[in-house]
């Protein structure tokens, strides 16, 4: 059976750059292409759903550069957050910024 190839791209600007600090083609593998499920912080406007980032997917390089990033943005310590993703994985916000490619393996499950 093969494996999952799912990801997300951005469309908005603000989230290509944000994606492109990650992986050089501007590509986040994600688990599902379904989301996984819906969050709430105190700077979103209301509830949102997210897909669960394949964090098994990304090369070194990748999981670097996205601990870097989110050690930026959450000023969190980078130990903190490395330590951290294998166990919870990073949330990906599914809005009108992201589209979602299907692999063959999810887009079998829907023809």
């Amino acid at each position: 059976m093969s494996k999952c190839e799912c990801y997300v791209s951005a469309v908005s600007e603000e989230r290509k750059k944000m994606f492109l600090e990650i992986s050089d083609d501007g590509t986040i593998p994600i688990r599902c292409p379904v989301p996984a499920g819906t969050m709430t912080h105190p700077t979103l406007k209301q509830p949102v759903q997210f897909f669960e980032m394949a964090i098994e997917r990304l090369t070194l390089d990748q999981r670097t550069r996205l601990i870097k990033q989110l050690a930026r943005r959450f000023n969190l310590p980078e130990t903190e957050i490395d330590r951290e993703l294998d166990k919870q994985s990073c949330p990906v916000r599914w809005d009108s910024e992201v589209i979602v490619h299907w692999c063959n393996l999810h887009l079998r499950c829907v023809l």
